[in-house]
């Protein structure tokens, strides 16, 4: 899962889950599917964890979300403490208070997050992409959040990794992202499915231009594309004033 550009949170689901043993394809596929079980995980970029905590779990509760990642949470240092109703909050930094990442966990998914890594503001997107597919060598499943980079709607070339349903234009930022889903077999799950305008818009700059922008995403292994059912903003969610909070579904191996 990544944060704001050049932070990252880095996760994967358990290898020995039925997810990974029971693919469409497999000869286990039927006998598995009937132990599947539908997850919400999101992500958003939060502008400063401070004072937010609490609303954050009750955001969790209401939209049952499983796992959500946050970018820009201003938190100095690392470490990790459980919080009400079983919530675990995960978080890493530097040793200002400035950038940082963090993911909170309902406690029936800890173990999932393997590791938080933290960059600095001032790392062009180019660097952060090369530090990232060096952490990433075990091939994660899914890497979120705020990329700030414009994929745009074009797919000329790049079908497999952009969806039908893309936003806006493409920019330099975007290029080097695909580059980077390309060369670690990911797809852009935003992309993949139709919304209105206001269910794809991550950002908006209140500003003389108003821009409106999609820059925070959820990136999936191409090996599970059918295993992604949804990807939406929640237009209503402002933790980060500027920013919306991006969810998504996505078909798991049963939990214990």
């Amino acid at each position: 899962m990544l944060g704001r550009t050049p932070q990252a949170i880095r996760g994967t689901f358990d290898p020995g889950s039925t997810m990974r043993n029971g693919l469409p394809g497999s000869r286990n596929t039927q006998r598995k599917r009937a132990r599947w079980k539908d997850i919400k995980i999101g992500t958003v970029n939060i502008l400063s964890l401070s004072g937010k905590v609490e609303e954050l779990i009750d955001f969790m509760e209401e939209k049952k979300i499983e796992i959500l990642g946050l970018s820009e949470t201003k938190w100095c240092g690392g470490g990790e403490k459980v919080l009400r109703l079983g919530y675990r909050l995960i978080w890493g930094g530097g040793r200002e208070k400035k950038n940082g990442v963090a993911v909170i966990i309902r406690e029936r998914m800890w173990g999932i997050v393997v590791e938080v890594v933290s960059g600095c503001k001032e790392e062009k997107i180019e660097d952060f992409l090369e530090i990232l597919d060096n952490q990433i060598d075990d091939a994660p499943i899914v890497v979120m959040g705020d990329l700030n980079a414009q994929v745009g709607m074009g797919r000329t070339g790049c079908e497999e990794i952009i969806g039908p349903h893309g936003y806006g234009k493409r920019n330099k930022e975007g290029d080097c992202l695909i580059d980077f889903c390309r060369r670690n077999n990911l797809f852009v799950g935003n992309t993949w499915f139709r919304k209105k305008p206001s269910r794809k818009i991550t950002r908006y700059g209140w500003g003389d231009k108003h821009t409106k922008t999609l820059i925070d995403y959820v990136l999936i292994e191409c090996e599970y594309r059918r295993e992604l059912i949804d990807v939406t903003v929640m237009p209503e969610e402002e933790f980060g004033r500027d920013h919306r909070a991006v969810v998504f579904k996505m078909r798991v191996g049963a939990l214990k």
